[in-house]
């Protein structure tokens, strides 16, 4: 009873910490910019956060990163949402 509840829990660890580690690596890139800006706009999209925009000097930078960030976050909810025509059967 024991080994099997470690198995399982060795499962899980995997499934929910292999998309962390992908975003990891995905920012690992972006830490290596040289350029402020770039860095943080690309932190920004690869985590998906608006958080990074705010740490932009120049307010047209801010609303660029800004706009980039909502529009990645409504691709993702519009492909996962039920009502969304490509998720429904045809009837």
């Amino acid at each position: 009873m024991g080994n099997i509840l470690n198995i399982d829990m060795y499962y899980i660890f995997v499934i929910f910490l292999f998309p962390l580690s992908v975003l990891a690596a995905d920012m690992d890139k972006c830490n290596q910019e040289k350029d402020y800006t770039v860095k943080n706009m690309c932190l920004a999209i690869a985590a998906g956060s608006v958080t990074y925009c705010e740490k932009l000097m120049r307010a047209d930078d801010k609303m660029s990163c800004t706009l980039k960030v909502r529009d990645l976050q409504r691709k993702i909810m519009n492909q996962y949402h039920p009502l969304n025509d490509s998720n429904t059967q045809k009837r």
